[in-house]
């Protein structure tokens, strides 16, 4: 199994038991990773975006490309249904 199928088994399972998930989003290529690992899985129908909080907290002191992406991260994760919190 390569890095890629098992991160996607990982977030599959933390989603299975019904309980509620939140995603940390700083912008980083961390995070960055990780939601876009975790939208595909939600626009293939694999995982409930319902279950879903997506938290960014806003140091007020980010570049601004880093606000832009939050924007369209934000924009993102609302079209598909999960809860996005600035």
């Amino acid at each position: 199994m390569n890095v890629l199928d098992a991160a996607n088994v990982r977030i599959k399972n933390a989603f299975s038991n019904g309980c509620k998930i939140y995603l940390s989003f700083s912008c980083g290529k961390d995070s960055l990773c990780l939601s876009n690992l975790t939208y595909e899985l939600i626009r293939s129908g694999e995982i409930d975006p319902k279950q879903l909080t997506v938290i960014f907290i806003d140091e007020e002191g980010l570049y601004p490309s880093m606000v832009d992406a939050a924007v369209r991260w934000r924009k993102k994760f609302l079209s598909v249904g999960a809860q996005f919190l600035w």
